[in-house]
Protein backbone atom coordinates (compact mmCIF):
# COMPACT_ATOMS: atom_id res chain seq x y z
CA UNK A 1 0.00 0.00 0.00
CA UNK A 2 1.08 3.25 -0.82
CA UNK A 3 1.08 6.31 1.94
CA UNK A 4 -0.80 9.30 1.23
CA UNK A 5 3.15 11.50 1.49
CA UNK A 6 4.57 8.90 -0.96
CA UNK A 7 2.10 9.60 -3.37
CA UNK A 8 1.80 13.53 -2.34
CA UNK A 9 5.57 13.46 -4.00
CA UNK A 10 4.88 11.21 -6.96
CA UNK A 11 1.65 13.29 -8.22
CA UNK A 12 3.14 16.70 -8.91
CA UNK A 13 5.76 15.00 -10.87
CA UNK A 14 3.32 13.25 -12.85
CA UNK A 15 1.52 16.51 -13.41
CA UNK A 16 4.48 18.35 -14.50
CA UNK A 17 5.85 16.09 -16.67
CA UNK A 18 2.55 15.69 -18.52
CA UNK A 19 1.48 19.30 -18.91
CA UNK A 20 5.01 20.04 -20.47
CA UNK A 21 4.76 17.13 -22.83
CA UNK A 22 1.06 18.82 -23.70
CA UNK A 23 3.03 21.96 -23.96
CA UNK A 24 4.88 20.37 -26.68
CA UNK A 25 2.28 19.30 -28.76
CA UNK A 26 0.78 22.64 -30.02
CA UNK A 27 -1.50 22.34 -32.82
CA UNK A 28 -0.63 25.81 -33.49
CA UNK A 29 0.44 26.47 -37.18
CA UNK A 30 3.93 27.34 -37.53
CA UNK A 31 4.87 30.63 -38.88
CA UNK A 32 7.82 30.86 -41.31
CA UNK A 33 10.73 33.06 -40.08
CA UNK A 34 10.87 35.99 -41.05
CA UNK A 35 12.70 37.65 -43.70
CA UNK A 36 15.48 39.70 -42.43
CA UNK A 37 15.22 43.32 -43.07
CA UNK A 38 18.17 45.05 -46.05
CA UNK A 39 19.45 48.05 -46.13
CA UNK A 40 18.42 50.23 -49.27
CA UNK A 41 21.13 51.42 -50.99
CA UNK A 42 19.40 52.38 -53.94
CA UNK A 43 19.73 56.07 -55.32
CA UNK A 44 22.95 58.31 -56.16
CA UNK A 45 25.33 58.25 -52.89
CA UNK A 46 27.84 61.32 -53.30
CA UNK A 47 31.36 60.65 -51.64
CA UNK A 48 32.27 64.04 -50.13
CA UNK A 49 35.51 66.17 -50.31
CA UNK A 50 36.39 63.91 -53.09
CA UNK A 51 33.49 64.89 -55.50
CA UNK A 52 32.28 60.95 -56.79
CA UNK A 53 28.91 59.71 -56.91
CA UNK A 54 27.41 56.56 -57.14
CA UNK A 55 24.37 55.61 -59.00
CA UNK A 56 23.11 52.56 -57.60
CA UNK A 57 19.99 49.81 -58.41
CA UNK A 58 19.27 47.20 -55.87
CA UNK A 59 17.16 44.00 -56.76
CA UNK A 60 16.17 42.22 -53.12
CA UNK A 61 20.13 41.93 -51.62
CA UNK A 62 21.72 42.65 -55.42
CA UNK A 63 23.12 45.87 -56.34
CA UNK A 64 24.65 47.26 -59.36
CA UNK A 65 25.77 50.37 -60.46
CA UNK A 66 27.86 53.30 -62.22
CA UNK A 67 30.29 55.77 -60.13
CA UNK A 68 32.10 59.23 -61.83
CA UNK A 69 34.17 61.47 -60.59
CA UNK A 70 37.57 63.24 -60.66
CA UNK A 71 40.28 61.25 -59.79
CA UNK A 72 43.19 62.96 -56.99
CA UNK A 73 45.15 63.56 -59.95
CA UNK A 74 42.31 65.65 -61.57
CA UNK A 75 41.55 63.74 -64.33
CA UNK A 76 38.04 62.39 -64.57
CA UNK A 77 37.22 58.78 -63.35
CA UNK A 78 34.06 56.40 -64.41
CA UNK A 79 33.41 52.92 -62.38
CA UNK A 80 31.30 50.00 -62.70
CA UNK A 81 30.22 48.55 -59.39
CA UNK A 82 28.39 45.17 -58.10
CA UNK A 83 27.67 43.85 -54.99
CA UNK A 84 25.18 42.63 -52.56
CA UNK A 85 23.43 43.79 -49.12
CA UNK A 86 23.11 41.87 -46.05
CA UNK A 87 20.92 43.37 -43.26
CA UNK A 88 22.92 46.86 -43.05
CA UNK A 89 25.98 46.11 -44.60
CA UNK A 90 26.65 46.57 -48.19
CA UNK A 91 29.86 44.86 -49.71
CA UNK A 92 30.79 45.31 -53.01
CA UNK A 93 33.50 45.30 -55.34
CA UNK A 94 34.39 48.04 -58.55
CA UNK A 95 36.75 48.78 -61.35
CA UNK A 96 37.35 52.61 -61.66
CA UNK A 97 39.51 54.09 -65.16
CA UNK A 98 40.89 56.92 -65.61
CA UNK A 99 42.98 58.20 -68.20
CA UNK A 100 46.41 59.49 -68.15
CA UNK A 101 48.94 61.04 -71.20
CA UNK A 102 46.24 58.64 -73.27
CA UNK A 103 47.41 55.51 -71.02
CA UNK A 104 43.95 54.10 -69.41
CA UNK A 105 44.53 53.31 -65.64
CA UNK A 106 42.14 50.80 -63.96
CA UNK A 107 42.22 50.63 -60.52
CA UNK A 108 40.30 47.59 -58.36
CA UNK A 109 38.23 48.96 -55.57
CA UNK A 110 36.02 46.47 -52.40
CA UNK A 111 34.43 46.87 -49.44
CA UNK A 112 33.71 43.93 -46.90
CA UNK A 113 31.10 45.65 -44.75
CA UNK A 114 30.11 49.51 -44.86
CA UNK A 115 27.12 49.97 -42.53
CA UNK A 116 24.32 51.86 -44.01
CA UNK A 117 22.32 54.05 -41.79
CA UNK A 118 19.42 55.60 -43.11
CA UNK A 119 21.07 58.05 -46.21
CA UNK A 120 24.85 57.45 -45.07
CA UNK A 121 27.11 54.76 -45.44
CA UNK A 122 30.38 54.64 -43.62
CA UNK A 123 33.43 51.60 -44.29
CA UNK A 124 37.12 50.69 -44.95
CA UNK A 125 37.38 50.99 -48.64
CA UNK A 126 40.55 49.06 -50.28
CA UNK A 127 42.36 50.50 -53.43
CA UNK A 128 44.28 47.78 -55.51
CA UNK A 129 45.96 49.81 -58.41
CA UNK A 130 46.05 47.20 -61.28
CA UNK A 131 49.40 48.77 -62.37
CA UNK A 132 52.61 49.56 -60.82
CA UNK A 133 53.63 49.50 -58.12
CA UNK A 134 50.69 47.69 -57.17
CA UNK A 135 50.46 48.93 -53.86
CA UNK A 136 46.79 48.72 -51.85
CA UNK A 137 45.83 51.61 -49.93
CA UNK A 138 42.66 51.31 -47.20
CA UNK A 139 40.86 54.32 -46.28
CA UNK A 140 37.43 54.93 -44.28
CA UNK A 141 34.57 55.95 -46.56
CA UNK A 142 31.20 58.16 -45.95
CA UNK A 143 28.75 58.68 -48.74
CA UNK A 144 25.87 60.14 -48.19
CA UNK A 145 22.87 59.74 -50.36
CA UNK A 146 21.42 62.64 -52.18
CA UNK A 147 17.51 63.53 -51.97
CA UNK A 148 15.74 62.05 -55.34
CA UNK A 149 14.12 65.26 -57.14
CA UNK A 150 10.26 65.36 -56.88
Amino acid sequence: MVSNSCLARVLPAATLLAITQIAGCSSATPTAPSTPRLANVAGTWLEPGRNFQWTLVQSGSTVTGTGSGIHPLEVPVTATLTGSVAGDTFTFSADESWSINGQTQVEHLFADGMQVTGSSMKGVVTFQPLFPPFRSISGTVTMVRLPQAQ
